[in-house]
């Protein structure tokens, strides 16, 4: 039964952070929207420094939260990182669920969309070993575990954005990474927990 509430607890996770995301989009346009003038190609390049970080920053916050709110009270050690990953896994569905509305079903066969799944779970798991490897958080170690998360999930998006001029093996490389390193986590979080 929790891992249907992890899952949950993903979906949930989604929706906040895409009515977060709306909101910084909102006052993006407020304060930045009709003050320059840019060509698309500065614009994408604009986006992509400011804006992209910001948005995925705002998923890796609410996955924290859920995280810390939610899913480390009903679970210990590698449980954790197995329903973070669970929560990733929510929160995936929920964005492929809407990119599927705007773009139709077919389209969703592609290696991009299993990157979804994969960027959201691996990141859900990096935050999740954060809360365990440090079981009284502080602004820094919070603030080291959040940057991780948003490094890896924004060079991720940026991989895919540039996947015309980067091989699309280099941001499934990049998570890829990370998810070996979440899978032997997984073996040896336990130990480190007993140990202390």
């Amino acid at each position: 039964m929790t891992w249907i509430k992890s899952l949950s607890l993903g979906i949930f996770a989604a929706i906040a952070a895409l009515v977060f995301q709306q909101l910084a989009l909102i006052l993006w346009e407020i304060f930045f929207g009709n003050s320059y003038d840019v060509s698309w190609s500065q614009n994408l390049a604009l986006s992509m420094s400011i804006f992209l970080p910001v948005a995925v920053l705002i998923e890796e916050i609410m996955k924290y939260i859920v995280i810390t709110r939610q899913i480390e009270f009903y679970t210990y050690g590698r449980s954790i990182l197995l329903h973070s990953m669970l929560m990733g896994l929510g929160f995936a569905f929920t964005e492929i669920s809407l990119i599927a509305f705007n773009v139709g079903i077919e389209n969703l066969l592609r290696p991009e969309i299993f990157g979804i799944f994969l960027v959201h779970m691996t990141t859900a798991g990096l935050i999740g070993y954060g809360v365990v490897a440090n079981p009284r958080p502080t602004f820094g170690r919070i603030f080291i575990i959040l940057f991780g998360a948003t490094l890896v999930h924004t060079l991720y998006n940026i991989g895919i954005l540039l996947q015309d001029t980067i091989p699309l093996f280099v941001p499934f490389a990049i998570i890829g990474l990370f998810t070996f390193f979440l899978l032997i986590s997984l073996f040896t979080v336990n130990k480190k927990l007993a140990q202390e």
